[in-house]
């Protein structure tokens, strides 16, 4: 980043050229989730799925995850604009849409004569994927232990070998890992698809710690603050990414999700569970089906019966609704089994050696 700033920064690349989204906010919007700028940060989630360990999680959690978001933010930030004010401008006669890079970095670098840099930053490119790799595997196989612990995958997921390390899970992730190979062959393809379905994790998320709060099982000295309007935000926000998506994309997102919904329902079905579990989650069927069609209508690769930005503006509606259903099915669902909202309370309270709520009162 340095380096390109330095180079020769023009400024004028960004004014010039078309100016700020030259080729409108459609295409702009739809690279949030296709492009891999979701995946990109969704690194955050490791620091929770791997901090059942750490000895100061009520410090050391929302620290890290702070910081991982912040140094993020401002490291993409500047690497796009160093990117957008170092390209020559000789390139850009004919418009933004005459860069085509393989390697933007790389190829720009070569461009400007940095040849160093560009053999650096290829060489990299082959090395620090494999810090990524080797977090989401440790990451995914702690998912795939906690699902199974729940009930969705076979208990003996949760086998762990002599080592302490979910290695069942490991084998699994990695057949699935192969068969995303099948019909989506690149990198791009992949992201294009796992995007959408990223986006789609955060607003469960949303949902259940409203429903958590509500209900009484999280500790009030715990909580951030704020939540009242960022988990409605974030729910919003991420329906958006989802269905900026384009339909040619999002289509496989949605049966990938559709088929660990029917797989929920034969888990329910095979189990003596009420049937409560099931019907409780009526507003998730109702909000993807929505989803699907209004992304089939709208504008980001859709029949443009909804043009923009009217489309989103629906979607932001129709996702704020569903929003506060599964917020009030949820808490309905942790209010009505008051025994297990004082049982898995007690169970965190022990997990982090802490004493009751009351007796700290």
């Amino acid at each position: 980043m340095v380096l390109l700033i330095a180079s020769g920064f023009d400024s004028s690349n960004l004014t010039d050229h078309g100016g700020y989204a030259p080729y409108g906010w459609g295409a702009a919007l739809s690279t949030i989730a296709t492009a891999g700028m979701v995946f990109a940060y969704t690194g955050f989630r490791n620091v929770i799925e791997l901090s059942g360990e750490a000895k100061n999680p009520r410090r050391t959690v929302p620290r890290a995850l702070i910081t991982t978001i912040v140094v993020t933010i401002v490291l993409y930030l500047g690497l796009q604009l160093a990117f957008l004010g170092a390209v020559p401008a000789g390139l850009l006669g004919g418009g933004w849409h005459g860069v085509n890079f393989d390697s933007p970095f790389a190829n720009l670098a070569m461009v400007l004569g940095l040849s160093w840099l560009s053999w650096t930053l290829i060489a990299d490119s082959m090395l620090s994927p494999s810090g990524s790799g080797i977090v989401y595997t440790a990451e995914n196989s702690r998912n795939v232990f906690g699902l199974a612990k729940n009930g969705f995958f076979p208990g003996s997921l949760t086998t762990l070998n002599r080592r302490g390390i979910p290695a069942r899970a490991l084998v699994l992730n990695f057949v699935v890992g192969l068969a995303y190979l099948l019909p989506l062959p690149s990198w791009h393809s992949i992201i294009s698809v796992t995007g959408s379905i990223a986006a789609f994790t955060f607003q469960i998320g949303a949902v259940s710690l409203v429903a958590f709060r509500a209900s009484g099982l999280t500790r009030r000295d715990t909580r951030l603050r704020g939540m009242t309007v960022i988990a409605p935000g974030a729910f919003v926000v991420s329906s958006l990414v989802v269905f900026w998506t384009s339909w040619s994309k999002l289509w496989i997102g949605m049966v990938i999700i559709g088929l660990g919904i029917v797989w929920y329902a034969v888990v329910w079905l095979r189990s003596s569970r009420a049937v409560t579990e099931l019907t409780g989650g009526t507003w998730l069927v109702v909000y993807l089906v929505g989803l699907t069609a209004l992304s089939v209508l709208g504008s980001f690769g859709g029949a443009h019966v909804i043009d923009a930005p009217w489309d989103s503006v629906v979607v932001a509606a129709f996702s704020l609704a569903t929003y506060l259903w599964g917020a009030r099915s949820g808490t309905a669902y942790m209010n009505a089994r008051p025994d297990m909202v004082r049982r898995l309370r007690a169970e965190a309270d022990e997990d982090r050696g802490d004493a009751p709520e009351e007796a700290l009162a």
